[in-house]
């Protein structure tokens, strides 16, 4: 037997099945019936219609190429398109509208139709709604869109849990220009730095009337690094495009305020360091301190608050409201001292064996956990020597801090 060209052989068989060919086009949804085949020959609204308003969509109706036998079939319509009972008029179908959602893609769908020979009628009605309200708009984000430094986690002490205890999560908060339908709470967070994680759905919960969305992320189900509930130095997205209006149904304005309708943030590095002393912060009793008074060092007594991974209370004494507490540095070892604090105050400390001040750095702490909002630290040099610690003015009397003490 003769043998064709295998190139002749191939072309042959793309121009006989175009769909088994790379460049072959997609098939149709609804695709051409051939000859004699029942069909829907026409619809209201159009498919493929773009923008119609809602409230011009009083009915859809559909025209078959022939009889049809009006016992059979059923119309699935999407959800956000609601359908009263349909009558037959000839070889036209028609449904009343009695709902339907503002700028969405609706589908209608026909099961089970039947000419009147018995023959399949399949077909799909697609079209989309436009809207005559404005869109809702983000105003607002506990994220801002675009931060680059977003703590992974935070810490909270869970008293419900089943076993009570320190657990991490994180949370934000969106906020909107009008109340939102709250059946749709559900959002998707992707990781774009590794795109071995597989995106997650976070159900959000609704607040304000409609207006607020909090949103709380557990630790993946198998703890993950470290229990983080997001991965550090990671670029995330969160995709908003499923959550909806409540007077009409409208989604989001992309364009406003997240420029693409998905909140973009970069996460940072985990402090441990940090995450140690929020785990004091939440679970230690405070020990209550009465600081001492003066406008210079004291050269008598001050309570000590030396105890490394301690919490303290201290209560400042005196209208101006400042004192001062004390720590001896370790005989045989220089340290670095760090004091986590509940609020932001001046803090100062005196070298009492040199007679001088030392210099304290004073900054805001990362957003990990409550009860620490600021860092002071300072070098301690070796030799048990006696370190004055000044706090105040402040306009709260009481306040707590963490001690960490790292030797170097």
């Amino acid at each position: 037997m003769r043998r064709a060209p295998l190139l002749s052989t191939v072309l042959s068989s793309c121009l006989l099945a175009l769909s088994a060919c790379g460049d072959a086009p997609p098939a149709p949804v609804n695709p051409e019936p051939g000859p004699g085949t029942p069909s829907v020959t026409a619809t209201s609204p159009a498919g493929g219609d773009e923008a119609q308003l809602p409230g011009a969509l009083t009915q859809v109706s559909l025209t078959f190429s022939g009889p049809m036998d009006t016992s059979k079939g059923t119309l699935r319509p999407s959800s956000e398109l609601v359908l009263g009972a349909p009558t037959w008029s000839g070889n036209t179908l028609t449904a009343p509208v009695t709902r339907i959602g503002h700028d969405e893609e609706h589908t209608l769908t026909l099961e089970g139709f039947q000419d009147a020979e018995g023959r399949p009628v399949e077909h799909t009605l697609r079209f989309r709604t436009g809207t005559d309200r404005p869109r809702p708009v983000v105003t607002a984000s506990s994220i801002p869109e675009g931060a680059q430094d977003v703590y992974p986690l935070e810490l909270y002490f869970d008293h419900e849990a089943r076993r009570p205890g320190i657990y991490p999560r994180k949370q934000l908060s969106l906020r909107f220009s009008v109340p939102m339908r709250t059946t749709d709470a559900q959002v998707k967070l992707e990781n774009h730095t590794d795109s071995s994680i597989a995106p997650r759905v976070i159900t959000g919960q609704w607040r304000d009337e409609g207006r607020e969305l909090l949103l709380t992320l557990p630790a993946p189900e198998d703890g993950g690094p470290g229990g983080a509930t997001l991965e550090e130095k990671s670029r995330y997205t969160l995709d908003l495009s499923a959550l909806r209006g409540a007077e009409v149904g409208n989604r989001l304005d992309a364009a406003a305020f997240l420029g693409d309708g998905r909140l973009d943030f970069t996460t940072s590095e985990r402090d441990g360091e940090l995450e140690h002393a929020c785990t004091h912060a939440l679970a230690n009793e405070a020990e209550a301190i009465q600081a001492t008074t003066g406008e210079a060092p004291p050269f008598g007594f001050a309570p000590l608050t030396d105890t490394g991974h301690s919490r303290y209370r201290v209560t400042l004494p005196g209208e101006q409201q400042h004192g001062y507490t004390s720590l001896v540095s370790k005989p045989d070892q220089d340290e670095h001292i760090v004091l986590y604090l509940d609020r932001e105050l001046a803090v100062g400390a005196y070298d009492g064996m040199e007679f001088k001040d030392v210099a304290v750095k004073v900054e805001a702490a990362r957003p990990v956990c409550t009860g620490i909002t600021h860092v002071a630290s300072f070098a301690a040099t070796q030799g048990n020597r006696d370190y004055f610690l000044r706090f105040g003015p402040t306009p709260g009397a009481v306040f707590e801090f963490i001690l960490e003490r790292h030797a170097h």
